[in-house]
């Protein structure tokens, strides 16, 4: 459906989704996030992610030239990290595809200095206000990224991305890594802004 279906179309299925609420909501908002950033693809813009008031950094931000979704299973889905082209967003085409929901290189954007630096980021999309961090799920996403030669020297992070301010200042990633052993961040996608 995300493919197929414009950015109004899916934005009007968040909304309805607002009200169902579970598991659809959390779908919808994902196929929305998915969207848009092949939208902003196609048209050489940016994606902003803010993050949270009080973070290291003031924004994420994701423009890459190319969209791809694939992978039938999940050992397929492993393999496309190995071979991802360093400026792809990718995200699963198998749908139960563990831990993540996108890998891409986007700029991270200090709040202090305001300088930037590039980062592969595994992007969790989650309408909820708490989910668990799996290190072994990690452990399997860096063994399969330092095989690709276009990505294995960058610095990797986690990147939790909710749908409004509120779940970004409530949010809590349960046995998430010291910032030292892992960079962990979490931003808001703001849907209403579009």
């Amino acid at each position: 459906m995300g493919r197929i279906v414009g950015t109004e179309q899916l934005l009007k299925v968040y909304k309805c989704a607002q009200s169902i609420g579970a598991g659809f909501l959390g779908t919808a908002y994902e196929l929305l996030l998915h969207n848009v950033v092949h939208g902003a693809s196609a048209k050489g813009e940016s994606v902003v992610l803010k993050t949270q008031q009080g973070s290291e950094f003031d924004r994420i931000e994701i423009r890459v030239p190319h969209v791809n979704s694939s992978g039938e299973d999940e050992e397929t889905c492993y393999a496309c990290l190995a071979t991802l082209n360093k400026d792809t967003y990718w995200y699963p085409a198998y749908p139960f595809f563990p831990f993540i929901d996108a890998v891409t290189m986007c700029k991270v954007f200090s709040s202090t200095s305001g300088h930037s630096k590039t980062v592969v980021a595994y992007i969790q999309v989650t309408t909820q206000k708490e989910k668990k961090f799996k290190p072994d799920r990690l452990k399997r996403l860096n063994e399969e990224i330092y095989k690709n030669p276009q990505l294995k020297d960058l610095k990797r992070a986690f990147v939790v991305v909710g749908p409004d301010s509120n779940v970004c200042k409530t949010f809590h990633l349960r046995d998430a890594p010291d910032q030292g052993a892992f960079l962990t961040v979490v931003s808001c996608f703001d849907p209403d802004l579009l």
